[in-house]
């Protein structure tokens, strides 16, 4: 059943303080039936994403959006049906996040509030993140009250990061290692195989390097940033971001399945990237 257009007044209110993003939504439901809706593989289907199974003490669960985007969900913790604990990291090389799901009963509704911490994250990272929760749970509260499958499609740009346990002028210095190559190796490398154009943008700051890529098949190019940023304790991170998926094709399946193919490839450049980088430490 296709989903109907979603409000545009939000039932949802968010709080920000440092690390922190609570959301809260009042959501017409048992306790019982919102916890399933959290917790249940297809009750969760409908409204968020695919869960490798049910959410359980302690097992390594992922949370798949069919687009190239995941959360590994680890160490979750319940007090059935009224609190849900556990670690989760985006695209499974993301910082991980502390997410509290909190279940109060209010007769014939129930009050959710979640409640998301990570150390690290920066005052913007704070407000994309509101945005982000404030757009899940709309989609959690029409579902339970109209029954309606109110989940996304697919999300039209790409972001990802790694953590490395370097400094950011330390990452810089072995990533920029060869010479006349404009992208880093990890990057170049799995690019290898794909018959792409790439064309360099200018960037002012020496730990950005910013790209359009285009592929065979496509319309239009997409643009691409790979950004060195700093982290806590003298340790940084390779961020990148890639847009444009949209204009890609009219065939918005084609666009969405190779932004899930290109995901794929940026989270082993990823992986590659800190694997490079944790050698040069020891």
């Amino acid at each position: 059943m296709p989903s109907p257009s979603m409000t545009k007044q939000s039932v949802v209110e968010t709080e920000i303080s440092s690390g922190t993003v609570r959301a809260t939504v009042l959501v017409l439901a048992s306790r019982e039936r919102l916890w399933d809706a959290i917790t249940r593989r297809e009750a969760a289907s409908m409204w968020f994403a695919d869960l490798s199974q049910d959410i359980a003490a302690n097992k390594s669960i992922r949370l798949d959006f069919g687009d190239g985007d995941f959360f590994v969900i680890e160490g979750a913790r319940a007090t059935v049906p009224a609190r849900l604990e556990y670690l989760w990291r985006f695209l499974g090389t993301g910082p991980r996040d502390s997410i509290l799901w909190e279940l109060a009963d209010q007769g014939e509704k129930c009050l959710l509030t979640v409640t998301d911490y990570e150390s690290a994250r920066t005052e913007k990272g704070c407000v994309e993140l509101a945005e982000g929760w404030t757009d899940f749970l709309e989609r959690l509260e029409q579902h339970l009250r109209t029954g309606y499958l109110t989940r996304y499609d697919w999300r039209r740009d790409f972001d990802g990061s790694i953590e490395l346990p370097v400094s950011p002028s330390e990452a810089l210095r072995v990533l920029s290692a060869h010479r006349g190559r404009f992208i880093w190796a990890p990057f170049e490398k799995v690019l290898g195989a794909e018959p792409v154009d790439i064309s360099a943008l200018d960037c002012k700051e020496p730990r950005c390097l910013e790209f359009q890529l285009q592929a065979q098949g496509w319309k239009h190019s997409t643009a691409c940033r790979l950004e060195i940023v700093s982290r806590p304790q003298e340790t940084s991170a390779i961020v990148i971001r890639h847009t444009g998926w949209a204009e890609i094709s009219d065939d918005s399946v084609f666009c969405m399945t190779e932004r899930r193919r290109f995901s794929d490839k940026w989270i082993s450049a990823l992986r590659e990237t800190q694997s490079m980088l944790t050698v040069t430490v020891h």
